[in-house]
């Protein structure tokens, strides 16, 4: 089993090394010694990565995305498209990660007040079955730290797929903005179908010929020269990350300071 854990990182190493010597995270001008997965394991059943779908990183920028990795691995099952003995396994390791490294959140999570629970069925224009309470609609609250460790990591996720669709490191003077949400809140989600359905379907995840998209996929939409690009990640049945991406940096700062000020209505 070493042995053939010791192989299978050092083709990963000779996959991602072939493609840029320099870590493509940080604008390629650091030297690339390590190797990232991207998307993370940390997501997939038995930490069964899609293949090619790895590249040279340096060590900060491998490291720094640790704990939302960890994050991920919780949150991609809360609602899964797998079931088995090694996910539970994987699911109860991160709930004690969780729980040591982030216990009031995890308690925040769970314990979700009548209140917020009303007010979500209203902002979603839920209807209730007959019969239930607010006490039985089965969602939890995601605590703020945590979406703003997924969000962050949209950075690092959509420079890692957008040079694997485009063959460019994104420069430094580049940004990127991402905004979850949660499968609960689909109603609600800035896209209607029809424009999902429109954007570009990119080719299968697979590893060893397995489909690996049940777990996790995207949709891209982006520019000819791929200066800019949209991108709509689906983790697993958990939830999706939308991510907007731009050479000018400048430009991504304009646009989440307008989304975040309410400038934005739903696109149809």
């Amino acid at each position: 089993m070493a042995g053939a854990a010791k192989i299978k990182q050092a083709s990963a190493r000779a996959l991602a090394f072939a493609k840029s010597n320099y870590c493509i995270f940080c604008g390629g001008v650091v030297d690339g010694t390590t190797v990232d997965h991207c998307p993370p394991r940390s997501i997939f059943v038995n930490r069964e990565w899609p293949e090619n779908f790895v590249f040279p990183a340096c060590v900060t920028c491998n490291a720094g995305s640790r704990e939302a990795e960890n994050v991920l691995g919780f949150l991609t099952r809360l609602y899964s498209a797998k079931e088995g003995e090694n996910e539970v396994q994987e699911f109860e390791k991160y709930v004690k990660t969780l729980r040591a490294n982030y216990p009031q959140e995890m308690r925040q999570m769970t314990k979700m007040p009548i209140s917020a629970r009303r007010q979500f069925v209203r902002q979603n224009e839920l209807v209730l079955p007959p019969g239930a309470t607010h006490l039985d609609i089965p969602i939890v609250h995601i605590p703020r730290l945590w979406v703003d460790l997924v969000e962050g990591f949209g950075a690092k996720l959509t420079k890692g797929i957008h040079f694997h669709e485009t063959g460019r490191v994104c420069p430094p003077q580049s940004d990127v903005w991402s905004y979850m949400i949660p499968n609960a809140a689909e109603v609600k989600t800035p896209f209607s179908p029809e424009i999902l359905q429109a954007m570009g379907r990119t080719h299968n995840l697979v590893r060893s010929k397995k489909d690996l998209s049940d777990q996790f996929g995207y949709l891209t939409e982006r520019t000819e020269d791929g200066s800019a690009a949209l991108y709509v990640y689906q983790f697993n049945q958990s939830f999706k990350l939308m991510s907007l991406y731009h050479d000018d940096g400048h430009v991504v700062h304009d646009v989440a300071q307008k989304w975040n000020a309410g400038g934005f209505k739903a696109v149809q």
